[in-house]
């Protein structure tokens, strides 16, 4: 009967952690940003796909408008990818001053009526985004 309170315990422990946990892939960059998708985070409605993204800049980014000026290095995002119009549009942004994504500066939302679908430019990072989320490939990590 000892082992009752031990297995209850383990129970709850394992019942706490997070429903699903964030599996980052890298997808694109060059010599001034690197993205990486949450493969994890993918869903598709309508034929339009909502993935995470996070952005890593190796310099830091300066946020506009804020005074004194504030700068981030690393930048998580939900982006939606219209499969039939080859756009996207970005929903919110988490911006963090440290390369960790731990320091948090500044965030924002995007209400869905105003998104601003933006056609992919061929052969950019935006393209490479947009054809990965509508068809991802079959073997990921």
């Amino acid at each position: 009967m000892r082992f009752r309170p031990l297995i209850l315990v383990s129970i709850t422990l394992l019942s706490l952690r997070p429903a699903e946990a964030a599996s980052w892939q890298d997808i694109a960059g060059n010599s001034q940003v690197t993205v990486e998708i949450d493969i994890e985070s993918m869903r598709s409605n309508a034929g339009r796909v909502r993935t995470w993204l996070i952005w890593h800049w190796p310099e830091e980014q300066e946020i506009p408008g804020p005074y004194p000026a504030k700068t981030f290095r690393t930048e998580k995002q939900p982006q939606v990818s219209d499969c039939k119009a080859n756009s996207f549009a970005m929903a919110q942004g988490v911006r963090y001053a440290d390369a960790d994504g731990v320091k948090l500066v500044d965030s924002y939302e995007i209400e869905q009526k105003n998104w601003q679908f933006t056609e992919a430019v061929p052969d950019s990072i935006g393209a490479t985004i947009v054809r990965f989320a509508c068809k991802p490939p079959k073997k990921l990590k």
